[in-house]
């Protein structure tokens, strides 16, 4: 399965339709929807209804979770809430509050656990000038110790983002990327 950013939005979409549309055969035929020809991939993308309602974004999900970690599934959360048009913020954190949170589960418990993860996702969406009140999420109730949470994060965050331009790098000089 090739994986393409949410952030490289033409490709994005471009996958999206190829994933949905077995039978085309140019760009032109992607973009055409009802014979009318749309500018862009998202356009297109939108005139088939495929990006009405976050039933896509429930799906994603769903998908992630079987292949990721719960690590990634907070930052693929908090890229989704960045980048994705989610209609319903909140909902999506009721649904997958379990996935993200699993492992900070096994460590503290299972009342806590989902907030220590929504504690780490809040200090992600600081990354995209968005906080938690910007995308009517719930209010973190952690111990008031935790203040050293936000230091490891940026750690992380940091180191993550030296990994996705390796990676980005490495996407961009592979056979099957240059083709989308």
């Amino acid at each position: 399965m090739l994986v393409v950013n949410i952030q490289d939005s033409e490709r994005y979409y471009l996958l999206l339709l190829l994933l949905r549309i077995l039978e085309a055969v140019s760009f032109d035929v992607l973009k055409t929807v009802d014979g009318i020809a749309c500018n862009t991939f998202q356009q297109a993308c939108k005139m088939q209804r495929l990006l009405e309602g976050d039933q896509y974004w429930y799906d994603t999900s769903n998908e992630a979770i079987q292949t990721r970690s719960p690590f990634q599934l907070r930052l693929l959360f908090a890229t989704i809430c960045s980048f994705g048009e989610v209609n319903d913020i909140p909902e999506l954190w009721f649904r997958y509050k379990d996935a993200l949170g699993e492992d900070f589960v096994r460590q503290y418990s299972e009342d806590s656990g989902p907030q220590y993860a929504f504690a780490e996702i809040e200090e992600f969406l600081k990354y995209f000038n968005l906080n938690r009140k910007k995308l009517e999420l719930p209010t973190v109730h952690l111990p008031d110790g935790l203040v050293m949470v936000s230091h490891v994060c940026d750690l992380i965050f940091s180191s993550m983002i030296i990994q996705m331009s390796f990676f980005w790098f490495y996407l961009q000089h592979t056979h099957t990327y240059k083709h989308l």
